[in-house]
């Protein structure tokens, strides 16, 4: 990073405000019609992401379905369908301020809620369907008014389910379409509430994090312009990337600078990698799924795609990047590190684009992102400095230091930053919630307790496993043995059924033993599960007599004192 990149990063970071101007700046000069919000005042950002680009020839939205090819919404088609289904809503008291949740999928039909959402005013709040335990939990954290969700959703949505509203699609009163579509984009003022949203970033998950509406305008512009680099017609994808990490900054980062946002699933891509080759991409976001994918079947010719990024939050496997990049005609094309939340509106850290041959040497430099003022922490978790040039980074407000907190970074001569590890293991940096997969556990008959044991892989990648223990009680060793493959089959349906398949134990380990518990509420006692498994006790323990025996008698005074005296 030469001097003068480092001297501007640096007076990004002492006078935002500046380096805020400056954005609002760039951006209002990228169409004919001007912007609607301004920096530290109102902002609208349905027309500043929708209306102010509709010429009638741009492309906003692509997508890939299997049935139709490649699928596309002009930005006036788009602000159509917003409209209508704003209206829609509106007809069923949706109003502004109110707190709508969307529960969808990644696609089209999740941008069209969300941007329906702001174009009315609501708090907007993002779910995946991925299963009924997960959704009950966040929706009792959020409280929300309306919930947007496909009719083939509506079942996971429990109790829930009275607050979903319906889109144009499953309205047949004319009056949605008539009167309101005149009706303007609602204006949210700074620091007006325009999201809810969760990060899997912070700990713990199911509770939603505020973003207000400067923030949420200011980090996708800053993410769209300076992080991806787009340009007015330019397009993006990052298929793969966490809906509820990055949506909806992705997709405003893209609207903002009057590009298109591309969504395919990494599915479509695991069955024809080719997809890729029929488009021209300015910026994609390539994970280690995808790497592996096109590693084994890249598209013919030069890359499809003017820039790459990834997120250092995942692991890094050195040698797979290197084959990677060196593969075809990659070895050019400019890459860089982006590490987004969209609860804080946008990039947290990125780095300087270098060509990809290049940027094998800085796979884990970081810079903390412009105009977002930051400070590096100890690890005692009370906000105090850190004494020397590592620590861990935190976005500050109104200087005090605010979340996500658990990235360790550490200062290199050059002005950037070494991106280390997080302070607790986590998956590709998102937390893993060891406390809802026991939970959702609770109703298997054979589960006596559980517990989630985080353990370092090894490997290039050093990455964290999360291993569920399963304690069965007392039972013998020949039926354990019998029903352990047909057990862990069950507990996987289960909990992909519950949490989704996101949530799934990296491995199960199951033990015809009881765990200890703590007083007074009976939960097993974690840290002695966690001794247990990392010391091979419990293993040990299963295949030893005596203890078997032992379990065999707790299990049996067990059942005495729940079998009810004789009358």
């Amino acid at each position: 990073m030469d001097a003068s990149w480092h001297a501007w990063l640096e007076d990004s970071h002492t006078r935002p405000e500046e380096f805020r101007a400056a954005l609002f700046a760039e951006l209002g000069a990228r169409a004919a019609l001007p912007l609607s919000s301004a920096p530290a005042g109102p902002c609208n950002l349905y027309h500043d992401a929708v209306a102010r680009h509709c010429d009638g020839t741009r492309v906003a939205l692509r997508w890939y379905a299997r049935d139709h090819g490649w699928r596309t919404l002009r930005y006036d088609e788009l602000a159509a369908r917003c409209e209508r289904r704003a209206n829609a809503w509106a007809a069923q008291g949706v109003v502004a301020g109110a707190v709508l949740c969307v529960v969808a999928p990644d696609g089209v039909e999740q941008a069209i809620s969300v941007l329906s959402a702001l174009r009315l005013g609501a708090c907007v709040s993002l779910l995946a369907p991925r299963g009924d335990a997960y959704l009950a939990r966040r929706l009792a954290a959020l409280a929300p008014a309306h919930i947007a969700a496909a009719p083939a959703h509506a079942r996971l949505l429990g109790e829930f389910a009275g607050l979903r509203v319906h889109d144009e699609s499953e309205t047949s009163d004319a009056r949605t379409s008539m009167g309101a579509e005149r009706a303007p984009a609602h204006t949210y003022a700074a620091d007006e509430a325009c999201g809810l949203l969760f990060s899997p970033l912070r700990a713990p998950p199911h509770q939603p994090v505020l973003l207000t509406a400067g923030d949420a305008f200011l980090g996708a512009a800053q993410a769209g312009l300076q992080a991806l680099a787009l340009r007015p017609g330019d397009a993006l994808a990052a298929p793969g990337f966490h809906s509820e990490q990055h949506q909806p900054c992705l997709l405003l980062a893209a609207l903002l600078c009057g590009a298109c946002f591309v969504h395919v699933d990494q599915s479509e891509l695991a069955r024809d990698p080719a997809l890729l080759g029929e488009l021209e991409l300015r910026a994609l976001g390539i994970g280690n799924e995808l790497r592996e994918l096109l590693r084994r079947a890249a598209p013919p010719g030069p890359p499809p795609w003017h820039h790459w990024f990834r997120n250092p939050e995942e692991p890094l496997d050195w040698i797979a990047w290197r084959e990677f990049i060196e593969a075809g005609e990659r070895a050019q094309v400019p890459c860089s590190n982006v590490l987004i939340e969209a609860a804080s509106g946008g990039v947290l850290l990125s780095s300087p684009r270098r060509a990809g041959r290049w940027q094998l040497r800085y796979l884990m430099n970081v810079v903390p992102a412009p105009g977002r003022p930051f400070a590096l922490l100890d690890y005692t978790g009370s906000g105090q400095p850190a004494a020397g040039e590592v620590g861990v980074y935190a976005p500050v407000l109104a200087e005090q230091p605010i979340g996500p907190m658990h990235a360790v970074i550490a200062k290199l001569g050059s002005g950037e930053y070494l991106y280390g590890n997080t302070v607790t293991p986590r998956r590709s940096g998102r937390v893993y919630p060891s406390g809802e997969v026991s939970e959702a556990l609770a109703g298997l008959d054979f589960v006596r307790a559980s517990s989630v044991v985080a353990v370092i892989a090894g490997g290039a990648s050093s990455q964290y496993r999360f291993v569920l223990l399963v304690f069965t009680g007392a039972e013998p060793v020949a039926r354990h043995r019998a029903l352990l493959a047909e057990r862990v089959r069950r507990i996987e349906d289960h909990l992909r059924a519950r949490l989704g398949a996101e949530l799934l134990p990296d491995r199960v380990e199951m033990f015809p033993l009881y765990a200890r518990a703590q007083a007074p509420a009976g939960e097993p006692d974690h840290a002695w599960c966690r001794v247990q498994y990392l010391t091979g006790t419990a293993f040990r323990k299963a295949r030893t007599p005596l203890f078997l025996s032992l379990s065999a008698v707790r299990g049996a005074l067990l059942s005495a004192a729940a079998t009810p005296p004789p009358p």
